[in-house]
């Protein structure tokens, strides 16, 4: 009997662990190179949040289930760009198509569990929308 509650423990243990680590990637963007900046309002994405970034050299695609269906948002809600690309991590179980609106149009297509380099052609504000509804405003300079 002893060895079967000295597992159960281990286990517990163990995914308590797991549970942990997964938050504290969340939190810390899973390695997405974004730098949340400070007083943007908190939350993220998956909280429903409009967390803002400065400079990243790219920004995430990412996927909740919730009431049983799929939603998708960026990282990020809102990001400055330094440069004319951005690469976009795809961490989502679908292909998403990226189109943004802005002083030259841009748009790209990364498939799921890809990265791609969204490319700009002129500075300003960009309004970008996939195909499944994730949105981001980015400020290219």
């Amino acid at each position: 009997m002893r060895t079967n509650s000295l597992t159960t423990v281990r286990i517990l243990v163990g995914t308590a662990t797991a549970a942990m680590a997964l938050s504290l990637a969340a939190a810390c963007g899973s390695g997405s190179g974004t730098t949340p900046a400070s007083g943007s309002g908190g939350g993220g994405a998956a909280t429903g949040g409009m967390a803002t970034a400065a400079a990243p050299s790219s920004v995430s695609i990412v996927e909740t289930r919730q009431s049983g269906a799929d939603h998708y948002a960026f990282s990020v809600a809102t990001a400055d760009v330094t440069g004319d690309a951005l690469t976009i991590v795809n961490k989502t179980d679908e292909n998403q198509a990226l189109t943004c609106t802005g002083p030259a149009p841009a748009s790209i297509t990364v498939n799921k569990g890809e990265t791609g380099t969204l490319k700009f052609n002129g500075d300003g504000t960009y309004h970008c929308t996939t195909n499944k509804g994730a949105k981001i405003t980015l400020t290219v300079a």
